[in-house]
């Protein structure tokens, strides 16, 4: 797990503790991404085929874990990249609803991004 992202789940813990649930919408949101990225992509042929009876086709895997593989390792970089993009998409969203006189909602997308911001500016422990 990259330092950066350490730092983004204890400020979800912090943010979860203040009760501030714009930070916690939005941390659990660019985690979320952040997982999506570490996946693996499935190559089709790797998926292991059951019969319709059952039973266990030659070299197939069975049991709890059998056809886990591990996760990508992201870099500080590249939890940055996703944390930026994140808060891009949602100021490019909040000009959207500004520009339909939707404020409030703008208003809160932008908090958003000021979460994610202010993440990016801290300084690094690590």
């Amino acid at each position: 797990m990259s330092a950066l992202q350490r730092r983004l789940t204890a400020s979800l813990r912090d943010a979860m503790r203040a009760r501030d649930s714009v930070a916690v919408a939005v941390l659990r949101s660019v985690l979320g991404e952040v997982g999506n990225a570490e996946a693996v992509p499935v190559d089709e042929r790797s998926v292991p085929r059951v019969p319709v009876d059952g039973s266990l086709i030659a070299g197939s895997v069975s049991g709890a874990g059998a056809g886990d593989v591990a996760r990508r390792e992201l870099t500080d970089d590249d939890v940055a990249a996703i944390v930026r993009a994140e808060a891009a998409d949602r100021r490019r969203s909040a000009e959207e609803y500004r520009s339909f006189g939707r404020d409030a909602e703008a208003t809160s997308l932008d908090a958003e991004a000021s979460v994610l911001d202010a993440l990016l500016d801290a300084p690094s422990d690590g």
